[in-house]
């Protein structure tokens, strides 16, 4: 019984920090695109928002809109959580892509 107790102690720790390392990552956002609404007082924004994991990245295109209000500029996710619309997506895995894109 002891033993059995030492085994699994010995393979829950190394099994913690693998799944910690596999599921931890860091998060960037990129600008690709900005401009203002031709009829609006609106600033639409177009960003590449990456999560980098150590085995693969995920990639969401997301849209914004954005309004000054005061001295601030306030935007709002257009698709995506909390909204309709998905965002376009991507993961990249080694060398396989896949896409929500069709």
């Amino acid at each position: 019984m002891k033993r059995l107790k030492h085994l699994a102690a010995q393979l829950v720790l190394p099994c913690l920090l693998a799944c910690t390392a596999l599921t931890s990552g860091c998060f960037s956002r990129q600008l690709v695109r900005f401009g203002t609404h031709a009829q609006k007082p609106v600033v639409l924004l177009e960003t590449v928002d990456t999560h980098n994991y150590l085995a693969w990245k995920d990639h969401e295109h997301v849209f914004w809109s954005c309004a000054e209000a005061n001295s601030e500029l306030r935007c709002t996710r257009r698709c995506g959580s909390g909204t309709d619309l998905q965002c376009p997506e991507f993961s990249v895995f080694q060398d396989a892509v896949g896409t929500n894109v069709r």
